[in-house]
C-alpha cells in the first residue's frame, strides 16, 4: 500500500505530521517502509494514530480493548475508583461476539464515558480526546475512533514498552485485515 500526502490528508493527519511526510517522502512511500521509519524515529504516537486510522472498525475496536487493558494499571493507579474502562472493555468484547444494535449502542455509551473520563482524567491537557469522532464519520466509525482515542490516551502515560505491544498487536491485525 502507497501512502501519500493525499492519503493522509484523507485521513485527516495533523499539520505537523503532513509537514513531517511532505518533507520526508514528497512522492509517498510504501506503508511497510513508513512504518519502519515511525519505528526507527521512535515516532510511536503517530504509528499508533495511522493504525487506529487504517484498521476496520471491529479490528479497531479489538485494537482499542486490548491498548486499554494494557494500560489499566497506570489508569488504576491514579483513578483506583473509575470503573469505567472495565465497563467500555465490557461492552466491547459483547458487542465484537455479538454484534447487535442493542449491544453496539451499549457499546457506544461505555465508551463515550470511558473516553470523557480519560480526557478529563488522564489527559486533562488534551481534552479533545473525548471529541476525536468527526461529523463525516458514520456512528459505527465514530465509536472505533473514540475507543482507539481512549486507547491513545491511555497507552501514552504507560511504559513506551507497553506502547510498543499495543502497536506491535495493532500490525498483526492490520497484516491479517489486508490478507
Amino acid at each position: 500500500m502507497l501512502i501519500t500526502l493525499e492519503k493522509l490528508k484523507e485521513l485527516d493527519a495533523c499539520k505537523d505530521c503532513l509537514a513531517w511526510f511532505k518533507d520526508k517522502y514528497p512522492e509517498g512511500v510504501a506503508l511497510d517502509e513508513l512504518i519502519q521509519c515511525f519505528l526507527k524515529e521512535g515516532l510511536l504516537d503517530r504509528l499508533n494514530w495511522l493504525i487506529t486510522h487504517l484498521l476496520t472498525h471491529e479490528n479497531c475496536v479489538r485494537y482499542s480493548v486490548f491498548a486499554v487493558e494494557l494500560s489499566l494499571p497506570v489508569f488504576e493507579a491514579k483513578y483506583p475508583e473509575n470503573k469505567m474502562p472495565h465497563d467500555a472493555i465490557k461492552a466491547a468484547k459483547v458487542w465484537l461476539e455479538n454484534p447487535t444494535k442493542k449491544n453496539r449502542e451499549a457499546y457506544y455509551d461505555a465508551v463515550w464515558d470511558a473516553a470523557s473520563a480519560a480526557a478529563n482524567a488522564v489527559l486533562s491537557a488534551d481534552a479533545g480526546c473525548a471529541g476525536a469522532a468527526r461529523d463525516d464519520y458514520t456512528a459505527a466509525w465514530a465509536g472505533a475512533r473514540v475507543a482507539a482515542r481512549f486507547a491513545d490516551a491511555a497507552a501514552r502515560d504507560a511504559k513506551k514498552e507497553t506502547l510498543q505491544k499495543i502497536i506491535s498487536y495493532g500490525l498483526e491485525l492490520f497484516k491479517k485485515q489486508e490478507k
